[in-house]
């Protein structure tokens, strides 16, 4: 129990190491794409995550938590090793940032996943879970930014290329735009040049809060008009 405690700790970092990042930059990967579903009213009820490690990070799970030893991960290995993951995810909001408008108190208030799944999919782990909201809310109150990010900063989330985030059921009159961060970080697979000084780094990031890792995530803006529902 210890050894998969600390494979899928070591990716989710928050929940094991105590939030106090040894250095300021991301050790893990993840390509991450999200779906708004959306309500007959016009509501986003909940948000689909889908999330892809990066190839080492993959690689040492089947080797850490392959507990038969058949160099491969089970359905039973793969759902423990996400029902750990979302657990420990919980009081960090999922590393899901949504606000609608820009102040910092606009931030929406998630609830439990209760719906998760992992799989292994060409050499690399795919974690899918759905957060719901704890109220809806409207598509035509004001732009939707959607961000994704470690407070930590020990695992970086970056929007996979193409369409990272869609809607369900798709809604005409509304338009993505994604920017980048001020200062974007480097991708290496295992570490890098450290992007925040050291004596910058808070020692004690709480769960809930922005921590480092919001200054480096990148904004995926909803915007969407009055026009009805639906295409």
């Amino acid at each position: 129990m210890m050894v998969r405690q600390w494979a899928w700790g070591l990716a989710l970092a928050a929940g094991v190491w105590g939030a106090q990042p040894a250095q300021a930059h991301p050790h893990v990967w993840i390509d991450a794409r999200y779906q708004m579903q959306v309500g007959p009213d016009r509501t986003v009820r909940a948000v689909a995550v889908e999330w892809t490690f990066d190839e080492i990070y993959s690689q040492a799970s089947v080797d850490i938590i392959d507990t038969n030893q058949d160099h491969t991960l089970s359905p039973d290995e793969l759902q423990e090793l996400i029902d750990g993951a979302i657990t420990r995810l919980r009081e960090w909001h999922y590393y899901l940032d949504l606000r609608q408008g820009s102040g910092r108190d606009r931030r929406v208030a998630v609830g439990v996943v209760t719906e998760r799944r992992a799989t292994m999919e060409k050499d690399r782990l795919v974690f899918r879970f759905t957060v719901p909201l704890v109220r809806p809310v409207p598509l035509t109150d004001g732009p939707l930014l959607l961000r994704g990010y470690d407070p930590t900063l020990f695992i970086g989330v970056d929007p996979a290329d193409g369409r990272a985030l869609t809607l369900s059921p798709p809604q005409p009159d509304c338009r993505v735009e994604t920017s980048l961060p001020q200062e974007p970080p480097s991708r290496p697979l295992m570490g890098g040049p450290t992007l925040v000084p050291d004596k910058n780094v808070p020692k004690d990031i709480k769960p809930g809060t922005e921590g480092i890792g919001f200054a480096f995530a990148r904004v995926m803006t909803l915007t969407c008009g009055t026009e009805g529902a639906g295409q």
